[in-house]
């Protein structure tokens, strides 16, 4: 069990609001992307917030502004769930992290993203995001990014990152498995070789640009 920081997130459940969960606004980007606040669409009939895209060219998203500590990395859980989307690199079901270098105004630094695979039942999900030097608040989204289809999402938090969480997610994205584009780890598991050091090959995680290699 982690030790875990407070949630910062007001209604992470998405259970107070009439016509939208309090705390959270939704943006469509002027592309027609629809909202949609459940009230018995989330896990075990509790209220949920969805966004439906009729066509590719549309994307909406649920967000919140946060302040946060201008340190150390972000994490963020969660629960989501599709209905009618098909599988698209870059696109579909994403976590959007967006840092701005003011609590007021919007003073753009970094973006990043964090992409879910289509997943008709409810599914849990974390991520770490590292904060950019500067960043006094981000900006949560929860996106359908240009795929037709609904994504609903439920039971967020989001707390700055713990050491412990931030050793646990990396390792897991260091020990990804390969896609079928990819050249698997060399040397495999269990693997004797006869070279010394042996011909290095891994799964590159996504944001790292160096390794440290020990044998």
């Amino acid at each position: 069990c982690l030790a875990q920081e407070a949630n910062l997130l007001k209604t992470p459940g998405f259970d107070k609001g009439a016509q939208s969960p309090e705390g959270w606004y939704y943006v469509d980007f002027k592309t027609g992307g629809a909202s949609v606040y459940g009230q018995k669409a989330g896990r075990g009939g509790s209220p949920a917030v969805g966004i439906r895209a009729a066509t590719d060219q549309q994307r909406g998203a649920w967000s919140q502004r946060l302040a946060i500590p201008d340190r150390g990395s972000m994490f963020v859980s969660g629960w989501y769930r599709t209905e009618g989307l098909a599988v698209r690199s870059g696109a579909g079901a994403c976590l959007r992290m967006t840092y701005l270098g003011s609590t007021q105004t919007y003073d753009f630094l970094s973006d990043l993203r964090h992409f879910l695979p289509p997943a008709e039942n409810w599914t849990p999900f974390h991520a770490i995001f590292p904060t950019p030097a500067g960043a006094k608040s981000v900006v949560v989204e929860l996106l359908n990014f240009f795929v037709p289809g609904t994504v609903w999402w439920d039971d967020l938090v989001v707390h700055p990152a713990t050491d412990a969480e931030v050793i646990q997610a990396m390792s897991a994205r260091l020990d990804q498995a390969p896609t079928d584009d990819e050249i698997p780890y060399r040397p495999e598991e269990g693997d004797t070789v006869s070279v010394n050091p042996p011909a290095f090959t891994w799964v590159p995680a996504p944001g790292v640009k160096s390794y440290f290699v020990q044998y």
